[in-house]
């Protein structure tokens, strides 16, 4: 703990449930709350945590509303980015990715087996890693600034109106002599005070306080002129309510050697005060019994002038004469010396030196100013005529005490040699020695004017920091305090309206600490509401357009995490990057917008091969492929849809060998050409893949999917080993225990319920997926023949068998996402 600089705990207040109109400058002030620095540190941590929030609830909001209105129509990859965007809410991870997508667009894209340049990507990438530098750059600048200077606006605490003390003495106490020493003796505190501090900023002082030195008629009787001016403003002084009231001193200040030569005796150098008609009133210099004392100063200012109408004059008369110097000083108006020697004309080796007799005193005027705005008064006692002034009775009583009277006279009378700069040139108990060489009239008039200009500035908070720890006993009893009410005999908490400046407390800004919460939970609440309203109230519509917005954010956002959940397990069960060198003309999701109800869409890698395929209404048809060819004809040619191949919902289907084609192909019946809609209502899908035939499949109406997959065939789970048994039930999986398998972790509820992060709807009922299985010759030889081996493995006879050397495989389409 600092013992010299850090005031005391008990001379300010902090209370943080008080709020208090503290300035920051001349022309501002803060309605603030004070604290501890140590609870003000816990609290701009907190609110540094809420700028977060509010940043990542407009990430939120600004994703949300561009989802509904960002054209879907070959913009595939930069939706997921959008997607990506929206779901991490994070511009570091956010900046991270995009790196990756732009590194993707210009190094791992290909098209027809040639590198290209996807530069879709490449955009969208370069935009949203600009968007996550400046959106970094702008949370972390505001997050820095409301921590490091907005919120805690300035270490300064008001005033405790119960350690407020001014010595107040009647004029009409018999004891005023007594009481004026022991008043003196409390001044020194804050005359040392000042003599200290102005020591340390005498750099910053020499730059405020304009002063102008001159000479001339320079030799033995050199004269001098000196002008200073200064000014301190109410919020150095410590003014809370009146930070802008101005207090301006302006003197003048020239030697006259008129008045300095009655010479009695020999000894002694009498100077009269102007104005004086007693010669007793006059300073006396004694030459000889000075000679080696350190030098001091005599001022005195007219007791009898009024102040309030005239300017303060005084007088200096310099205690110099005299003194014993071991070097030598020719020209300096108070410091000029003269040759030393004894009755024989003997030189002294000691000290062959002396200053010179006769040295001029200094009259001075000097004129003081109040100003608040365009009215100006020139005395402290008529400071209540100041229109719009907020300064207590307690503080216009102590301006009047510490400012009518010359500050000068005060601090030459308590600080005497200190007051001087030439005091460092003397040598105490070293035979006296004094060094007139260095001492400088000019240095001593500049330090009186810098202990005059830090005394003022300190007069208000000394009330609560030096005087309000006085013991009251002593020669200072019988001394009354100015703070204390005669008619209620106790402090008023309104006297102590100025503020202390101290590093253990902290001042924060009552708006912010109320706008950024109240911002905070009404950006979260948005877009909480927004997510919740256009999302889980949102209904898609399987029967007409879905054109409004809140069906498309719904449709879209489903979608989103349902294709981010199919490339997961896509690329996790099959170890593969199927979805890698992606153009971003291919989709991940369409728009319902481009799709008739009744006819779903089957795209290809290529969205410009996109066609219209016939609309099938919950018909279910068995075919027998190779033994049992379709006895209706309804083979017809094939369409070619690539990897990408968005069909309806498909049913428990079988799949049986095909030794044809082994691309993926879908064929549809004769009757219908190709890209137009059948009439009739048995139309038939033959989805053939790897060789493998589905023969049995249920398509449903218009409920169609909402994005597009890049792949038509999911995970696959084979059975190798020789003694595998595998039953009709064991190959069939309900959808929910197949979820709960697949994304336990995510999974708020038990079979059946609602998964809020994916928005699908989990029932009961059996998952759109197709098995396909691949028996053994042997075995098929040893059961009757392909197609009864077939038929006994489906469980389409009567029988319950063991088999083995099966090798099988579940393909799951996740081609719907629907909340019902």
């Amino acid at each position: 703990m600092d013992l010299y600089t850090t005031p005391q705990d008990d001379t300010y207040l902090l209370n943080w449930r008080q709020w208090y109109t503290i300035p920051q400058d001349e022309n501002k002030s803060f309605l603030v709350v004070v604290m501890s620095t140590r609870e003000a540190q816990y609290w701009t941590v907190t609110y540094t945590i809420l700028v977060g929030y509010i940043f990542s609830a407009l990430i939120s909001l600004a994703a949300d509303i561009t989802i509904p209105f960002f054209p879907l129509r070959n913009h595939g990859t930069r939706h997921a980015m959008l997607a990506s965007f929206r779901n991490d809410r994070n511009p570091i991870t956010l900046f991270q990715r995009n790196l990756m997508w732009l590194f993707k667009g210009l190094y791992r894209v290909k098209k027809n087996g040639e590198h290209v340049r996807d530069w879709k990507t490449i955009k969208g990438s370069l935009f949203f890693i600009a968007f996550a530098v400046f959106f970094f750059a702008t949370q972390n600048i505001s997050q820095f600034l409301l921590g490091g200077r907005e919120l805690k606006r300035f270490q300064r605490a008001p005033a405790n109106p119960a350690k407020l003390f001014y010595p107040y003495t009647p004029p009409t106490d018999p004891n005023f002599e007594r009481i004026f020493d022991a008043l003196r003796r409390i001044k020194a505190a804050g005359v040392y005070q000042s003599i200290g501090r102005s020591e340390i900023a005498r750099v910053a002082l020499s730059k405020r306080i304009m002063t102008d030195y001159r000479e001339w008629d320079r030799g033995t009787s050199t004269k001098f002129e000196y002008f200073y001016s200064y000014g301190m403003s109410g919020f150095e002084m410590g003014l809370r309510d009146a930070p802008n009231l101005m207090y301006n001193v302006s003197g003048h200040c020239i030697s006259d050697y008129s008045i300095s030569s009655l010479y009695v005796e020999g000894v002694r150098d009498i100077y009269p005060f102007p104005g004086a008609t007693d010669p007793a009133g006059a300073s006396a210099v004694d030459s000889l019994a000075e000679e080696r004392q350190a030098p001091f100063l005599n001022i005195d200012h007219n007791q009898f002038r009024d102040f309030s109408v005239e300017p303060i004059f005084y007088n200096i008369v310099p205690h110099t004469a005299g003194r014993l110097a071991h070097t030598e000083n020719k020209v300096d108006p108070w410091y000029a010396t003269e040759v030393r020697t004894d009755t024989n004309g003997t030189l002294f080796e000691a000290n062959p030196y002396r200053v010179r007799r006769f040295r001029p005193p200094v009259q001075c005027h000097q004129n003081d100013t109040f100003t608040l705005g365009k009215h100006t008064v020139i005395s402290p006692s008529d400071l209540y005529t100041l229109p719009g002034l907020k300064l207590s009775e307690f503080l216009q009583g102590v301006f009047v005490a510490e400012l009518s009277p010359p500050i000068v006279t005060l601090i030459s009378a308590v600080a005497e040699s200190a007051t001087l700069d030439s005091a460092v040139h003397f040598s105490m108990n070293s035979d006296d020695k004094f060094n007139a060489e260095k001492a400088s009239t000019e240095n001593d008039l500049k330090r009186l004017t810098y202990l005059a200009f830090v005394y003022s500035r300190e007069i208000v908070r000394n009330t609560v920091l030096l005087y309000g720890g006085l013991d009251l006993s002593g020669d200072l009893a019988g001394l009354e305090n100015l703070a204390v009410n005669p008619a209620t005999n106790r402090i008023e908490k309104e006297y102590a309206d100025f503020f202390i400046d101290t590093p253990n407390a902290a001042a924060l800004d009552v708006y912010l600490m109320l706008i950024v919460p109240a911002i905070c939970l009404l950006l979260v609440g948005i877009s909480h509401v927004y997510s919740r309203v256009y999302s889980r109230m949102g209904r898609i519509n399987t029967e007409g357009g879905n054109s409004s917005r809140r069906s498309k954010l719904a449709l879209r956002k489903m979608a989103f995490n349902g294709v981010h959940l199919y490339r997961m397990l896509d690329e996790a069960v099959t170890n593969r990057r199927r979805w890698g060198g992606r153009l971003s003309e291919t989709p991940f999701v369409r728009d319902l917008s481009e799709e008739t109800p009744s006819s779903p869409i089957l795209c290809t890698k290529d969205a410009r091969l996109c066609r219209e395929a016939p609309a099938i209404v919950n018909e279910k048809v068995t075919t027998g492929a190779l033994t049992d060819p379709n006895p209706e004809g309804h083979l017809s040619k094939g369409l070619e849809s690539g990897n990408n191949l968005a069909i309806a919902e498909v049913k428990a289907s079988t799949l049986v060998q095909v030794p044809k084609k082994n691309d993926f192909s879908v064929q549809e019946e004769e009757r219908g050409s190709r890209g137009s809609q059948a009439s009739s209502s048995d139309s038939t899908f033959i989805a053939k893949h790897d060789g493998w035939e589905a023969t049995e499949f249920q398509v449903a109406s218009h409920e169609f999917s909402a994005f597009v997959k890049p792949r038509a065939v999911l995970p696959t789970v084979r059975l190798t080993e020789p003694d595998a048994i595998v039953h009709k039930h064991d190959l069939i999986m309900s959808p929910a225990a197949l979820l709960q398998k697949l994304v336990f972790p995510f999974l708020k509820g038990d079979v059946e319920g609602c998964h809020d992060w994916l928005d699908l709807a989990l029932t009961t009922e059996n998952p759109s997926f197709v098995y396909q299985t691949r028996p053994d010759p042997s075995v098929l030889k040893q059961n009757g023949g392909f197609w009864n081996g077939i038929k006994r493995i489906f469980g389409f006879e009567e029988k319950s068998e063991n088999l083995h050397g099966v090798e099988e495989r579940r393909d799951i389409y996740w081609n719907r996402v629907r909340k019902d």
